[in-house]
């Protein structure tokens, strides 16, 4: 991937370049989401629904994503 000029479209083509050709499960067994926000900028997003799966929630269950990588939250636990 790192020598493609573009981004990739799915987790599964990263899968591609990594050892076993997959993408692991999130902590939870969940699997993680992938989004191209803006081509031009390069920009995505690796989201993890958390515990629960489902998008949104609190606690175990809140959405983790590489944006807020770097960002503190109220409970000081990121």
């Amino acid at each position: 991937i790192a020598e493609k000029s573009r981004l990739p479209t799915s987790l599964d083509e990263i899968a591609q370049d990594l050892d076993g050709g997959r993408v692991p499960d999130d902590p939870w067994s969940h699997p993680y989401q992938f989004r191209v926000l803006d081509p031009a900028r390069r920009l995505y997003e690796i989201i993890s629904y958390g515990a629960d799966g489902e998008a949104g929630g609190e606690g175990e269950n809140e959405d983790l994503s590489n944006k807020d990588l770097g960002k503190s939250t109220r409970d000081g636990n990121r």
